[in-house]
C-alpha cells in the first residue's frame, strides 16, 4: 500500500534529466544531508559538552555515542538504499525522519548516559541512515550530464550542516542551555523534513535491486585491498572532528565558545574541500587522487603532536578541515568506480560503507581510551591518527598498483 506506483507513461515521457526540477531535487537532497550528516559532523560539540559539562562519562565512554551513531547510520543506509529500487522511498523517508526527530527532541530532555546513548546514538543514528542513503541515490536518477556536479552539491550539505549546528551551539548553549539548543536544532530539522517529504519523489518505476552482498567482488584484489584501506581511513578520519574541542579546552586552554568555533571552522573549510575533491576526481580518477589526500592526513596526524599554542591550533584546524574532508567525499566515488552494473553497484557500495561503519564504531572509543590512559594526554590519539592513515594509504596504493598491473596484463593478452 505504501509502495510508490510507476508514473503514467505521459508523465515519464515528459521527464527531462538536468532540468530545473532536477536541480530542485538536488537542493532538497542537500538540505537532507545538511540535516543528517551535518548533525553528525557537529558531534565534537556534544563530545566536549557531555564530558566536561554534563559529565556523563569520560572521553572513551562518550565517544561510543558518536561512533555507534555513525555505525548505525552506515549500516541502516546500506539497507535503506534498496528502498528506492523497491518503490518504498517515501515510506522509508518518512519513517526515518520521524525516528530521528523523536531522538533529537528526546535528547533535549536526557540527563544520564544511557538516556543520551539511546536517543543520540541509536534513535538518531538509525533515522539518519534511513533518510540519507536513498536520497543520495534518488538525486542520481535525476541527472545525466551534470550528475557529478549535482552529487557534489548534495554532499557539501554535511559541511554546511556541520557549520550551522556548531554555530547554533556556540550562540545558544551559553545563554539558553543544552535543552533549548537541541530543541532549536530539532525544529530546524523538522522544517527541512516537512519540505523534503512534500517535494522529494522518485520519477522512475520500482525495479528489482541486487543482493546486499556481492561475494564475487571480494575475489577482485583491487576492491578487497580498497576495503582494508578504507577501514584504516575511517578508523582515524573522524578523530579530529570528535576531539578538537576537548583538545583545545584541555591542552591549549581555549574557552568553551572558542572550542565550538574550532569545529565550526573545520566544517566550513571542509565544504570547499569537497568541491575541490569533486573536480579533481572527475579529471584524474578517484582511485588515484584519494591516495595523496590520505598521505596528507597522515602528515597532519603527526604534525598535531607539535601544537603548542592557540595560533597553531587554529592553523591545524583549517588544514585538517580541508584535508580530512577530501577522502570522505571521494570514498563513495571510489566504490562507484568498481562496478558499472546497476544490479551489483548497490551491493558493492553497501559493503564498502559497512566496512567504514565498523571502523567508525571502534576508532573514536579507542582514541578516548588512550586519552584516559594518558590522564588527559593526546599523544596516543595523535600517533593513532597518523599511523592509521599511513597504513590506509599503503593499501589504497597497493590496490591502485594491482589494478594498473592487471590492466597492463590484459592489454598485452
Amino acid at each position: 500500500m505504501l509502495r510508490e506506483s510507476p508514473e503514467p507513461a505521459g508523465q515519464e515521457k515528459a521527464f527531462r534529466p538536468d532540468s530545473p526540477r532536477s536541480w530542485m531535487i538536488a537542493l532538497l537532497s542537500h538540505l537532507t544531508i545538511f540535516s543528517t550528516w551535518g548533525f553528525v559532523n557537529a558531534f565534537g560539540v556534544f563530545q566536549t559538552y557531555y564530558v566536561r559539562d554534563m559529565r556523563i562519562g569520560d572521553e572513551s565512554a562518550v565517544a561510543w555515542i558518536g561512533s555507534t551513531q555513525l555505525f548505525l547510520l552506515f549500516c541502516t543506509g546500506v539497507l535503506s538504499g534498496h528502498a528506492l529500487d523497491a518503490g518504498y522511498y517515501r515510506a522509508v523517508f518518512v519513517l526515518g525522519s520521524v525516528t530521528y526527530l523523536v531522538g533529537v527532541f528526546a535528547l533535549s530532555a536526557c540527563r544520564g548516559y544511557w538516556q543520551v546513548f539511546l536517543a543520540h546514538a541509536v534513535c538518531i543514528g538509525v533515522g539518519f541512515g534511513a533518510v540519507f542513503s536513498p536520497t543520495v541515490a534518488l538525486t542520481g536518477t535525476y541527472f545525466q550530464k551534470h550528475k557529478s556536479l549535482a552529487l557534489g552539491l548534495v554532499t557539501i550539505g554535511s559541511a554546511t550542516g556541520g557549520m550551522a549546528f556548531a554555530a547554533i551551539a556556540a550562540q545558544m548553549m551559553p545563554k539558553a542551555g543544552f535543552a533549548w539548543t537541541v530543541r532549536t536544532m530539532g525544529f530546524l530539522q523538522l522544517g527541512i523534513c516537512v519540505v523534503c517529504c512534500i517535494f522529494l519523489k522518485p520519477h522512475t518505476p520500482p525495479r528489482q535491486s541486487g543482493s546486499l552482498i556481492e561475494w564475487s567482488a571480494l575475489r577482485h584484489w583491487p576492491y578487497s585491498l580498497t576495503l582494508v584501506g578504507a577501514f584504516f581511513l575511517f578508523w582515524a578520519v573522524y578523530l579530529g572532528f570528535y576531539f578538537i574541542g576537548s583538545y583545545g579546552r584541555g591542552v591549549i586552554g581555549v574557552s568553551p565558545s572558542a572550542a565550538v568555533y574550532l569545529l565550526l571552522t573545520m566544517n566550513g573549510v571542509g565544504a570547499l574541500a569537497r568541491v575541490l575533491a569533486s573536480t579533481t576526481t572527475s579529471r584524474y580518477g578517484s582511485r588515484l587522487v584519494i591516495i595523496p589526500t590520505i598521505v596528507l592526513n597522515a602528515l597532519l596526524g603527526y604534525c598535531w603532536i607539535a601544537l603548542r599554542d592557540e595560533r597553531g591550533l587554529w592553523a591545524f584546524t583549517v588544514a585538517y578541515g580541508i584535508v580530512a574532508a577530501m577522502p570522505q567525499a571521494m570514498y563513495s566515488m571510489v566504490l562507484g568506480s568498481f562496478s558499472s552494473d546497476p544490479q551489483k553497484a548497490g551491493a558493492i557500495t553497501g559493503m564498502g560503507f559497512f566496512v567504514a561503519g565498523i571502523a567508525a564504531l571502534t576508532g573514536p572509543p579507542i582514541a578516548g581510551a588512550l586519552i584516559r590512559l594518558q590522564q588527559g594526554g593526546f599523544l596516543g590519539v595523535q600517533i593513532l591518527s597518523g599511523s592509521s592513515m599511513v597504513v590506509s594509504a599503503a593499501f589504497f596504493a597497493a590496490a591502485r598498483w594491482v589494478d594498473c598491473k592487471t590492466k597492463d596484463v590484459d592489454s598485452k593478452a
